[in-house]
């Protein structure tokens, strides 16, 4: 039971801990819906404790609903051939007298009034989840449910965006995040009709195009390759550049919305308030933000 223990302890932490290394180069902001929490399709139980950590932000599914190998088959459905399943992590407790028998927790209660000696043996064990998208034969709404059909694509932006040089590759794998890999030089971003609006959603890309500009192969700025962790000073000044740049795109491109305007506003003031002391930082940061722009305009 220890060596198991030990080895179902290191594969979680191994697990969470790839992910934080992942994350380390991400740059990237939420203002768009996502499908919630992970869950059991079939109870609509919310995983809590480690296991939220597990399947909110160790797995890469859209949709962040799961079932058991046994309630697939309850629900009539199949998991698909060469499926991976997912972790779920749960703790037990084995209660002992002093003799090493078993015994139920209101024996063990009793035994405590008494004076007497309990044997509590915690142990952590787990079972196997799918998610939705390896289960085959289950009928289900969700993927209608949680989309805006009216977002649509705007003209003036996609063309922006199809004549950027150099442009990285977008990608709609999470529907949770919004963020530009540094590493791999690709933006992730939730498809369209996760957004609020079809604005919300240029507006979260403009932002990521404008990280993209600071890679060494483009622009290569310091302020996104020289951060050490997130919302160090120079993260604050990278976020600045991205979020005043995406402000300039949105007005180019006439989809600077009063909404818009005042979620930028107040996402910028976010920043500054960490660098308040910093009387340089706005106009650095607006002279990088035009420098990036330019980049992506440019001819």
């Amino acid at each position: 039971m220890k060596k198991d223990k030990k080895d179902l302890y290191q594969i979680v932490t191994d697990k969470v801990v790839s992910a934080l290394e992942k994350a380390n180069n991400l740059v990237w902001r939420k203002t768009f819906k996502g499908y919630g929490l992970a869950r059991n399709l079939a109870t609509g139980h919310y995983y809590t404790g480690i296991n939220f950590i597990l399947l909110n932000f160790c797995t890469e599914y859209e949709l962040p609903y799961y079932l058991t190998f046994k309630q697939v088959k309850e629900l009539g459905g199949q998991v698909r051939k060469g499926a991976k399943s997912e972790m779920v992590i749960y703790f037990n407790v084995i209660l002992k007298d002093k003799d090493q028998k078993k015994i139920t927790k209101q024996e063990a209660l009793d035994l405590k009034r008494n004076g007497q000696v309990v044997n509590i043996n915690k142990f952590v064990k787990y079972y196997n989840v799918f998610n939705i998208a390896d289960i085959e034969g289950i009928e289900h709404d969700i993927t209608v449910s949680h989309f805006k059909d009216d977002n649509s694509i705007i003209e003036n932006c996609a063309d922006l965006i199809e004549n950027i040089p150099d442009c990285p590759i977008i990608k709609h794998n999470d529907p949770n995040r919004a963020f530009y890999s540094i590493t791999d030089d690709y933006i992730n971003i939730p498809r369209i009709q996760l957004h609020k609006s079809s604005e919300t959603y240029y507006s979260v890309l403009f932002h990521e195009l404008i990280h993209s500009t600071g890679a060494v192969s483009r622009l290569n700025r310091e302020t996104l390759n020289e951060i050490v962790y997130w919302g160090d000073e120079v993260y604050s000044e990278e976020e600045l550049v991205a979020e005043l740049g995406a402000s300039f795109l949105a007005a180019m491109t006439g989809i600077d919305q009063e909404s818009l305007f005042e979620n930028s506003v107040a996402y910028l003031q976010s920043w500054l308030s960490k660098l308040k002391d910093d009387k340089q930082l706005i106009f650095r940061a607006s002279a990088a933000a035009q420098k990036a722009v330019n980049y992506l305009v440019s001819e």
